[in-house]
């Protein structure tokens, strides 16, 4: 249990890293006409937004097709350990996104979620690593991450 967690907590570590450099000052552009913003206007419940939406985009943004086409493995093949941990924080941390979200990217999201669980009973086969990611690397799956990791909102 051990190993499976320990990539994901280093995902979380990064997204964390990213989410504590908000606060210096560097703001990302928001998307335009989108002025979604978290249920609860406090200050907490907008950093666990920010988290959330920053995690999500470290595990299915570009990072993802790099590995999911073995192109950060210096093997130049797809790391099952490392695609089952990004399928697994987008899991964790998608339906948590879907309540705070602007509706018209939830399409988006319900689409890249039940690809990253197509993904995960995959994963967890004998499926390469490159097959069982394969619903989350298509034309529309792959433009439905980008436009949700584009999202900054009020982050």
């Amino acid at each position: 249990m051990r190993n499976k967690i320990s990539p994901i907590l280093t995902i979380l570590s990064i997204a964390l890293t990213t989410v504590s450099a908000c606060g210096t000052g560097h703001r990302p552009t928001r998307s335009p006409a989108t002025t979604a913003s978290p249920s609860s206007s406090s200050a907490q419940s907008l950093a666990d937004f920010c988290g959330d939406l920053n995690a999500f985009s470290t595990a299915a943004g570009p990072t993802f097709d790099l590995e999911a086409f073995g192109i950060l493995n210096k093997h130049q093949k797809p790391s099952r350990k490392a695609l089952s941990s990004s399928v697994t924080l987008i899991l964790l941390i998608g339906p948590r996104l879907m309540t705070k979200l602007p509706s018209g990217i939830h399409d988006d999201l319900r689409l890249v979620l039940g690809a990253a669980s197509e993904a995960a009973k995959k994963l967890a086969t004998d499926t390469p690593p490159d097959k069982a990611v394969a619903a989350l690397t298509t034309a529309k799956a792959s433009a439905a991450r980008k436009k949700i990791t584009d999202y900054r909102g009020p982050c």
